[in-house]
């Protein structure tokens, strides 16, 4: 048991479905690689509901309109944006080039999140 889960955890992250393939409680429960798959479209919808709400509230306060005008449009943007990679793989790469030519992760990780920081010291000290 113990070595499996070694093998598991040095592995895990490219072969996480044949693993889980393997997993056998009590010759009862088999097959959680159907589990694994629904968990894992549950967390693409969540994060995508949640990034979808910030686009959407992020717009309705910079143009300091109501939220409601900016659903249709960022929805249309996102649906459209979906079929831009053709596979798993260009998706993939895309992701890669944009990560790393463009610094999106710095960006959207480390100089946003500073640069609100500070702002809010400086507006938390006016008051």
């Amino acid at each position: 048991m113990v070595t499996n889960i070694a093998l598991i955890r040095r592995r895990l992250k490219s072969h996480l479905l044949q693993f889980v393939q393997l997993i056998k409680i009590a010759e009862v429960f088999e097959r959680f690689d159907e589990l694994v798959i629904l968990l894992f479209y549950a967390g693409i919808f969540i994060k995508t509901t949640i990034w979808y709400l910030a686009a959407v509230l992020g717009l309705s306060q910079l143009f300091n309109t109501d939220y409601r005008r900016f659903v249709l449009p960022v929805g249309a943007v996102m649906y459209a944006a979906s079929f831009l990679p053709r596979s798993w793989q260009s998706h993939l790469e895309m992701g890669k080039i944009i990560a790393e030519q463009f610094k999106a992760n710095m960006i959207f990780i480390g100089v946003i999140p500073t640069i609100l920081f500070i702002v809010m010291l400086i507006r938390g000290r006016g008051k």
